[in-house]
Formats: C-alpha cells, structure tokens, sequence
C-alpha cells in the first residue's frame, strides 16, 4: 500500500514509474507530429525567435522524457538536462540520442544546491516545464536554479495556477479513493485514464502527490525578488486550451 511513503517519495516514484513505462501519448516525443515541430511548439512557448538559440547553453530543468530538450537541440543550443527521476535521464538520452555530442543529463533534486554545483557552469536559459510545483517548496526551487543563470540570462517556467473547480473535484476524489489501491493499481488506473487523452493532462495531475498550485502575482514576486526585468506572461499558441497555467518569462538583470 502507498500509506507508508511520504508524499516527497510517492511523488518521486510517480514519475520514475511514468518516464519508464508511459512514453507515449500526444505532445511527447512517440507523437509524430510534436517530434515533426518540436521546434515550433518550442517557440511558440517561449516566444522567442529561432536564431537566438544556436550555440546558446540551456538548462532542461526537469527534462522527463526529453521532448523539450530535443527541441532546444534541433535549434542548434548545447543542453544540460536534469531530473529528479532517473527513469526522465535515461528517456530524455535516449530520445536525444541522435545529438549526442550536444546533450549531457544529470539525476538532481533541485531543491538541492549542492547537487546544482556539480554543473559547474551557468547558461544562457533555464527551462523548467511543469516540474517546480511538484517539489513539494515551488518557490525554492525556483530560487534554487537563478544562480545558474548567465547576466542577461532568460528564465522561462510553466507552474500550475489555481485549478477549476472540477479539476479541484476530480484531485479530491482521487486523492480520496486511489490511496485505497496499491501503487501498480493506482498506476494501472490513471494509465489507462491517460490514454483516453493527453498523458500530462491526468497523470501528472492525479498520480504525484505533490503538485501545488499559485497565482500570477505569486510567480511575478518571485522574478521580482531575484532581480528579474521583462516579466511577462505567456499565452503560447500550441496549447490554447490551458486558461489556468502560468506559462511565465523574465531576463535576469
């Protein structure tokens, strides 16, 4: 039973169990046509032109399967990619794999400054996608990696903002009766809850038991607070369907 973890582990575990055995599904990279223009998915969230990337140093912080990392490559920047779950590296390199001589990937928790040195560099971007609100401390996270930014340097995040009332319910309700199953049952589940539509859309939500939530003012102090300019919010084009997440960008002064 799941009773006996505490809620740092199981959601460790979630994703170490979802970048080994669920690797397909739509906007990753089995998804032919995401694969096709990962360059332009990747653009369109950061709202960046394409020739600034070429031999730029980008931080993939929470890489999971790699599908951003391989974008950032196919636009010509060397990456570094991290992830709590050593499952996320070992995807993330094999499915990079044709850029070798372009990518390095490291098992880090990034709540962990420590760990953060053994990089032992700093870049010109850092890209944390869907990963800092499941760290159990969002803010600390977040503060953790701007040391590793360059002067001028761009950070781009995607967190979770305050969910819908029927997104609140569906939580409630899985956190309520999944802990009644084991894990592998609880997997089998959302897995197949997951294959029904986009994977991240369900299990990322209902299968780790960390993933917190904040306001558009939260996010923007904390860019603030590090000394932060050009914030803003973005509205990327490849997923309009998402009202509530906090797709957010400043340049580091």
């Amino acid at each position: 039973m799941g009773f006996g973890m505490n809620k740092e582990k199981m959601t460790r575990t979630a994703f170490e169990y979802q970048w080994k055995n669920l690797q397909d599904g739509a906007f990753l990279l089995t998804d032919k046509r995401f694969k096709e223009h990962a360059v332009e998915f990747l653009t369109s969230e950061l709202g960046i032109a394409k020739n600034w990337f070429k031999g730029k140093d980008i931080l993939d912080a929470g890489c999971g399967g790699g599908r951003w990392s391989y974008g950032f490559l196919k636009l010509g920047a060397n990456v570094t990619a991290i992830d709590y779950a050593k499952s996320a590296v070992d995807s993330t390199l094999k499915n990079c794999s044709e850029f070798s001589n372009k990518i390095e990937a490291f098992q880090i928790n990034i709540l962990k400054k420590r760990e953060l040195k053994r990089l032992g560099k700093k870049f010109d971007m850092i890209f944390s996608w869907g990963v800092l609100h499941h760290t159990g401390d969002t803010k600390k996270a977040f503060d953790s990696l701007v040391p590793l930014l360059k002067p001028k340097g761009i950070m781009h995040v995607y967190i979770y903002g305050r969910w819908s009332l029927s997104k609140r319910t569906i939580l409630f309700l899985s956190n309520t009766f999944l802990p009644i199953l084991n894990l592998n049952q609880q997997r089998w589940i959302l897995s197949k809850v997951a294959s029904k539509g986009e994977l991240h859309t369900f299990f990322d939500t209902l299968s780790p038991k960390i993933a917190d939530t904040h306001t558009e003012s939260e996010v923007v102090s904390w860019f603030r607070e590090n000394n932060f300019t050009y914030i803003r919010r973005m509205y990327p084009s490849w997923c309009p369907n998402d009202k509530t997440g906090l797709h957010m960008q400043g340049i580091k002064a």
